[in-house]
């Protein structure tokens, strides 16, 4: 995919009268004069992650062209209001067709969320453990496809980690609730034997494993990019 990227950022208004409030606008850093971007967003959690939308309730499952080659089945924009039919299922082409004619250029994709359909790190084998040192080619695969659709309807794309799994702790009355930490893929019992990051152990009660995850620490011997090298 050819890079095509813009910098925004934040500057102060000028002219504004107010002495009290200080206000900023976006502005796109990259472009001659510094011009000023308007901003409308959307976003939800399962742009590329993908979810499984049942009959009884509305999350909403975007395919890519892999699932769907049929990706713009209606083109122009339809201003009805009317709620759609569950369950919820648009091609990438249509959902950001139908966002672009809502006025909505921006959108916000978070990676690395709880999966649903689509993992974020591959997997040794099916249902084995994650390798947490690459990312897995469907998953890039359909973050590409939506950027690329994004583009051609004047949307601009931010990716932000986000590792909500850390917010999914699971119930605490169950001994081994079957989400929450136990299905993050730093838990040791998830992931391939050299990563080592949490261990959790059988005694070990929900208050101690949120300490346990909220404390992650880098295996030894891992490089830290951030800092300067010796």
């Amino acid at each position: 995919m050819p890079e095509d990227r813009i910098i925004l950022g934040v500057l102060p208004v000028q002219g504004d009268p107010s002495k009290e409030l200080l206000r900023y606008d976006i502005h796109n850093l990259d472009a001659v004069h510094t011009p000023r971007y308007r901003l409308v967003g959307f976003s939800f959690f399962g742009e590329v992650d993908g979810t499984n939308p049942t009959a009884d309730n509305r999350y909403v499952h975007l395919q890519d062209p892999t699932e769907n080659s049929n990706q713009l089945p209606t083109p122009g924009c339809n201003g009805g209001t009317s709620n759609p039919p569950l369950p919820i299922i648009r091609p990438y082409g249509q959902w950001l067709n139908d966002l672009a004619c809502r006025r909505i250029n921006f959108s916000r994709v978070f990676l690395f969320t709880s999966e649903q359909m689509t993992k974020y790190f591959p997997q040794d084998k099916p249902n084995g453990p994650y390798i947490l040192t690459q990312i897995a080619q469907r998953y890039v695969e359909r973050l590409t496809q939506y950027i690329l659709w994004a583009k051609q309807n004047s949307i601009v794309v931010c990716l932000t980690l986000f590792n909500d799994y850390m917010l999914r702790v699971g119930d605490p009355a169950k001994p081994r609730p079957a989400d929450g930490f136990f299905v993050n893929p730093f838990n040791d019992a998830l992931n391939a034997a050299t990563f080592n990051f949490v261990t959790v152990a059988d005694t070990d009660n929900d208050q101690i494993i949120r300490q346990k995850f909220y404390r992650i620490q880098p295996p030894a011997g891992t490089v830290d990019y951030d800092q300067p090298q010796t």
